[in-house]
């Protein structure tokens, strides 16, 4: 019969507090060898409490007298071999129970503090996915511009136009955007391409610098067009707007009459558009220029 603590504590209640309390003295506050000297100590007072039961049960006159045995008392080494197995197994049950006990709550605690509470986390996930429609563009890199998105491709049409007709190279995705009021009205006459929506470094030094900066105002860029309907148009002008904290790029001239009024490009308020660059070689000029090929992502659909 294997003993538990609560059947040694029930010899004698008084005797196992002051066991407890002598142990818990010698060991200085190790756990391990406070347990240690407690099953030896309980096994030694188990030991004399069998001894005495044995005398009180045993008659003289039925049990003829042993003799004395090396050992205290008249208890057997196997009776002895067999409690203190009985006990070693019982101070391993209970340090296995208080390990996993505290296992438990440790994976508990960790569990908590991975996952929060399930209102929180449904706001949290309800922010990010409003966040996500909101935002359709990337996070800045460390040039101020946004990382292109994966798996994008300027249509194999437009493709076509720039690379075999203009002899077209660095094609490259500037911007992708819904088309707004502003960019459609006839007196503001421009298509604004925000910096924080760039998706590349599309200009070389020279002309970042004859656009300028927050401090100098400079000229334009005069760029060529390709439409979504791939008629070429030219008249158009690449512009440099300064504003507080940021600045915004503009195609103005002739964006209103040849592009936004050009009813087969099926452009609308609300449009998705792409706006692509490239370079393309110039006869009346060494440099390369600087082109624009603008891909209407949903055409004739309008108030999108």
């Amino acid at each position: 019969m294997v003993m538990t603590l609560e059947d040694l504590k029930s010899i004698d209640d008084e005797s196992f507090n002051r066991l407890v309390k002598k142990a818990e003295e010698a060991a200085n506050g190790d756990e391990e060898l406070k347990l240690e000297l407690m099953k030896k100590s309980i096994i030694k007072t188990l030991v004399n409490r069998l001894v005495f039961e044995e005398k009180e049960e045993a008659s003289p006159s039925k049990i003829p007298k042993k003799p004395r045995s090396s050992r205290r008392g008249s208890v057997d080494d196997k009776s002895l071999v067999e409690n203190e197995k009985s006990l070693k197994i019982c101070f391993c049950s209970v340090q296995t129970k208080e390990r996993d006990d505290h296992d438990h709550d440790y994976e508990e605690e960790e569990e908590a503090i991975k996952k929060p509470p399930l209102k929180k986390q449904r706001k949290s996930d309800n922010s990010k996915k409003k966040k996500k429609e909101m935002m359709t563009n990337y996070e800045e890199n460390e040039l101020g511009l946004l990382d292109p998105p994966p798996a994008l491709d300027i249509p194999e049409e437009v493709r076509n136009h720039i690379e075999r007709r203009l002899n077209g190279t660095d094609i490259m995705l500037v911007i992708e955007k819904k088309l707004t009021a502003t960019d459609m009205n006839k007196g503001e006459n421009r298509l604004s391409v925000p910096r924080k929506q760039v998706r590349a470094d599309f200009l070389t030094e020279e002309e970042k610098q004859k656009l300028g900066n927050k401090l100098k105002k400079k000229v334009g860029i005069e760029v060529l067009m390709i439409q979504p309907c791939l008629k070429e148009a030219t008249g158009l002008v690449l512009k440099r707007w300064n504003m507080s904290e940021t600045f915004s790029y503009a195609l103005i001239g002739k964006w209103t009459a040849a592009v936004v009024e050009n009813e087969t490009n099926g452009l609308r308020t609300g449009s998705l558009v792409q706006l692509w660059s490239f370079r393309f070689p110039k006869e009346s000029s060494s440099k390369l220029g600087l082109g624009f090929a603008l891909v209407n992502l949903n055409p004739g659909e309008e108030n999108l």
